[in-house]
């Protein structure tokens, strides 16, 4: 039997932005040139374009994105002071991270059972 997909690897960012509390989900690939991709969905009270713009990317309001190079732990903790700095001064919030596989690898695959 063929594995069911539920949802596209591209979809899977919006799904913690349902969680109570949850302001900004950001979403790192890898991609096969070594680039990040870094995605970023909120709410509405986070300006995650602005968090995107101040690391070179862009988009709107609630939905935008950038592209890094470096380290993965460099990359994160760049990413994660400008979240911080949106978040700030923001009553119970919370940001959820989520890494995908590397960009370019996903894909269905057969699932046989054993």
């Amino acid at each position: 039997p063929e594995a069911s997909v539920l949802f596209g690897e591209d979809d899977f960012i919006n799904l913690p932005r349902s969680l109570a509390g949850v302001e900004v989900v950001v979403q790192f690939k890898l991609a096969l040139d070594g680039e990040w991709k870094v995605g970023f969905r909120g709410k509405g009270r986070v300006n995650v374009q602005a968090i995107a713009k101040a690391l070179g990317g862009g988009g709107h309001f609630s939905a935008s994105g950038c592209e890094l190079r470096g380290e993965a732990a460099e990359v994160k903790s760049r990413v994660l002071a400008q979240v911080r700095t949106r978040l700030r001064g923001k009553a119970n919030h919370r940001a959820i991270i989520c890494r995908a596989r590397s960009a370019g690898v996903h894909s269905p695959r057969r699932h046989d059972p054993a």
